[in-house]
């Protein structure tokens, strides 16, 4: 065995003298202890019916003596502690001891259960019921619940086993109607608060115009892919663990067949409810994208409305150049005039015999009917492709505008009232 100086702890509840009405105990174990001991009743000295051991695995799994004390004393499977097991969102698994007679001796369950909770704004937190539990027939029962959160941990052991029988501890399967119930209970609050935060939504029309809207909805829509994936997960551990209780009540004396029957209805019924809180997952998740789809053709026909808006004003700015253009090409002519009379080569001095032209006239012409004749063809050539890729734009905008606008409003007349 290898030795640590591990100062883990565990919490241990027992009861002993259950069917007499005997009382709850409570004793805080060094995992050390652990070592070199064949069970829990050597460590608190007594014979009881139910241990409760309340660890931490993330802390023993990084022990190697804790963590080989613990599959010593439970026969745990070594792969229990590998870190893919320690990744995995849900499960369920059980190894059975028989005699010679097939009459079962012992029986190793566990199984993993995960929530999540939604808190205010976009923060969350995991709901973990990760348990391994070792059934030695009516008389001992030795419940693992690792790493339990602490509104469970207060509730241990009292709430937790309220309404148990000494029958149903013929049963190994007596602890998982108890524990599922607690799963239902906070995966139906889970549902129901991702289904009023989405309704928030619908009431809003999908208006969504601030960019921490659009974050929130993102959030939610992965937290509703979480809950959805959770549920649909337990729903299977759930077909898995009804599974092997029907294989296994076939090995359990006549004697515990009633509470067994009892203990496999339970079981049933709180599959269906996890089913049922997975069917309302899935609906709140289509509710979801319905109302992102919304959001989003929104917004867009906001955005195409305010391009066309702009489009106007564009064209009423250039009407304005336009007049601006008109004006200017009306004096135009007689600025020319001016301009040219205005040159050196025009002459009419008093005494000079009237208006004399200067015989490099033609110098002007040569230099200033090709400059301008390159002007306007550059131009011409110019705003020719900018008109037609404006007016093309134009067209489009206004396709998927109407279009935008069409689906919108069919989209808003088929909603329905949830």
């Amino acid at each position: 065995m290898s030795g640590c100086s591990c100062t883990e702890k565990l919490t241990i509840h027992w009861v002993e003298g259950w069917e007499k009405g005997g009382l709850w105990n409570r004793q805080e174990v060094p995992s050390m202890e652990l070592r070199g001991v064949d069970a829990l009743s050597s460590v608190v000295k007594n014979e009881a019916e139910i241990f409760i051991v309340l660890a931490s695995a993330n802390k023993i799994r990084d022990c190697e003596g804790c963590r080989d004390a613990l599959i010593d004393m439970f026969q745990m499977p070594r792969s229990w502690w590998s870190e893919h097991e320690r990744k995995s969102n849900g499960q369920f698994g059980c190894m059975t001891k028989t005699d010679d007679q097939e009459s079962i001796v012992s029986m190793n369950t566990w199984a993993r259960f995960l929530v999540k909770k939604l808190l205010a704004g976009s923060d969350y937190r995991w709901y973990k019921i990760n348990v391994f539990i070792r059934w030695l027939g009516p008389q001992q029962t030795t419940i693992l619940l690792f790493d339990a959160p602490a509104g469970l941990e207060q509730r241990v052991p009292h709430e937790l086993l309220a309404g148990l029988s000494q029958e149903d501890l013929r049963d190994p399967f007596w602890v998982y109607g108890h524990l599922v119930e607690e799963v239902v209970v906070q995966q139906s609050e889970t549902v129901w608060d991702n289904r009023t935060r989405i309704r928030t939504i619908e009431k809003g029309g999908g208006k969504l115009e601030r960019s921490q809207d659009f974050s929130a909805l993102n959030d939610l829509a992965r937290h509703a892919i979480h809950i959805s994936e959770t549920l649909g997960l337990g729903v299977k551990t759930m077909a898995c663990m009804l599974r092997d209780h029907s294989t296994m009540r076939t090995l359990l004396p006549g004697s515990a067949r009633a509470a067994s029957r009892r203990i496999h209805e339970r079981l049933n019924y709180l599959e269906h409810l996890l089913e049922g809180q997975r069917q309302r997952a899935a609906s709140n998740k289509q509710r979801l994208d319905q109302g992102m789809q919304l959001a989003f053709h929104t917004v867009t026909q906001m955005s195409a409305d305010r391009s066309l808006e702009m489009s106007k004003s564009m064209r009423e700015d250039s009407a304005a150049m336009k007049t601006v253009a008109d004006l200017t090409l009306t004096f135009l002519p007689a600025t020319f005039i001016c301009a040219v009379f205005s040159m050196s080569f025009f002459s009419n001095e008093p005494g000079g015999g009237g208006w004399m032209v200067s015989d490099k006239m033609w110098l002007y012409w040569a230099i200033t009917a090709p400059v301008t004749l390159a002007t306007w063809l550059y131009m011409q050539r110019g705003w020719k492709e900018r008109f037609k890729e404006w007016k093309k734009m134009s067209k489009e905008w206004r396709e998927i505008s109407n279009e935008w606008r069409k689906m919108s409003t069919e989209r808003v007349a088929s909603r329905g009232k949830p």
